[in-house]
This record gives C-alpha cells, sequence and structure tokens, in this order.
C-alpha cells in the first residue's frame, strides 16, 4: 500500500463518495472497471479526550463483492466475506486494488470515504450512507 495526498492522477478522473458506512451498520456501494483505486477518509471527529489530532485521523477500510454482504461478529471483531481491507487515512490517499465489479464498503471506526479512480469511468454509480455516527 502506498500513501499521498493526492493519487498519482491529482484528485482523480473518477470519484465517488461513500459517506459514513460504519462497520455493523448499513454498508455503501460503488461500481468499479477495476485495477487501482485511492481511499481517503474525511471528517474524522476532533477534539475529544480520545479523538485524533486533526490530519491523523485514520480507520480501516472493508471492500467486499455487493453479491456478499458482510456481517460483523463485535466479539471476535471480525468482518465477514471482505475482499479487501486497507488502512484509510484523514485527507491522504492510499492505493487498493479490486476487479471489476460492484461492492460494498465499511469502515472501522468512522470518517468519510472517498474513492477515486485514474480512469475515466473507474469507479461510478455511488449508493452512500450518509447518516454521519453521533
Amino acid at each position: 500500500m502506498s500513501e499521498a495526498a493526492n493519487p498519482p492522477c491529482g484528485e482523480g478522473l473518477a470519484r465517488v463518495e461513500l459517506g459514513f458506512p460504519l462497520r455493523g451498520g448499513p454498508t455503501a456501494s460503488f461500481t468499479t472497471t477495476g485495477g487501482d483505486l485511492y481511499v481517503t477518509a474525511r471528517r474524522f471527529e476532533h477534539g475529544g479526550p480520545f479523538d485524533p489530532a486533526p490530519g491523523e485521523g485514520s480507520t480501516l477500510g472493508f471492500f467486499g463483492p455487493q453479491e456478499r454482504q458482510p456481517s460483523y461478529d463485535e466479539q471476535r471483531n471480525v468482518v465477514t466475506n471482505v475482499l479487501v481491507e486497507t488502512r484509510v487515512l484523514e485527507n491522504r490517499f492510499s492505493k487498493f486494488e479490486l476487479p471489476a465489479g460492484r461492492y460494498w464498503a465499511w469502515t472501522s471506526n468512522g470518517g468519510d470515504l472517498v474513492v477515486v479512480s485514474c480512469a475515466r469511468d473507474g469507479v461510478s454509480d455511488a449508493v452512500p450512507f450518509t447518516a454521519q455516527p453521533a
């Protein structure tokens, strides 16, 4: 996994905003033509004693095939049907790969997910989960 302020193509030619799909709740979903994708998270909570400093938020991103929805076993901290699990940083893009298809997305502890592709139609058809956790 590589991390950078922007993907190699800048902000990306194709972009999907997936909202706040927190693990154990409703998923977000999107379609990709496959290949290299870049993910970041925005709008982490800041200011509380256990909150990260601004710009230092981090979460895990979970991505799996839409036809195999996830479940979360809180006791064992296990998410099922995950194809890719990757570290997602606040306002920094992490590279990951998916084959062509439709995928669900979750995060481990929040953040507003954004996935971009350097291919013109690399990501599309986003169905975000837009309710921000309380």
